[in-house]
């Protein structure tokens, strides 16, 4: 009996079926992961080309750079537009990251971190912290959250904080 059926009695060898084995042609002197595939060279996945790079790259972090831009721009209330701001501050530095890392270029993008915040929305960004420096304070409140937030949004991109 040299092959095993479902319902086949084990009734040779040491009286156990090696169902572990069973089909992979493993014999004790092989190396149980060179028969079963498991080896590092099976594992390792082909390398991406550049297209498909970039638009994961688009994806995980232009697209949403861009929304919240718009999100921001179209916010009638400061503490809300300061938030998609950040938000898509954040997605855009990743995005140019990526770019950087994966030795890509995108010629339709701002190249410089300053650029991520054109002109109009840097002059919004620069009203809007003017507000909140001028709003009152509690007694143990150096500043607002959001007023904190532009200053890290202004440190992320490079670009001064005009004064009053």
């Amino acid at each position: 009996m040299d092959e095993w059926h479902i319902g086949d009695p084990v009734d040779w060898g040491d009286g156990f079926m090696d169902a572990q084995n069973w089909g992979h042609g493993y014999n004790e002197e092989d190396d149980q992961n060179r028969n079963c595939r498991y080896d590092n060279d099976y594992r390792r996945s082909a390398p991406l080309d550049s297209n498909t790079v970039r638009s994961n790259c688009i994806r995980q972090y232009r697209e949403p750079y861009e929304k919240y831009m718009e999100l921001a721009r179209n916010a009638e209330d400061d503490d809300e537009a300061v938030a998609y701001y950040k938000k898509a501050i954040d997605y855009g530095i990743g995005y140019l990251d990526a770019m950087k890392r994966n030795c890509l270029t995108d010629n339709s993008f701002p190249s410089n971190k300053k650029d991520l915040l054109p002109a109009y929305d840097f002059a919004k960004c620069t009203q809007m912290h003017i507000r909140y420096r001028q709003k009152p304070r509690g007694f143990f409140q150096k500043s607002h959250p959001q007023e904190d937030d532009l200053v890290e949004i202004f440190k992320k991109t490079g670009n001064k904080i005009m004064r009053e």
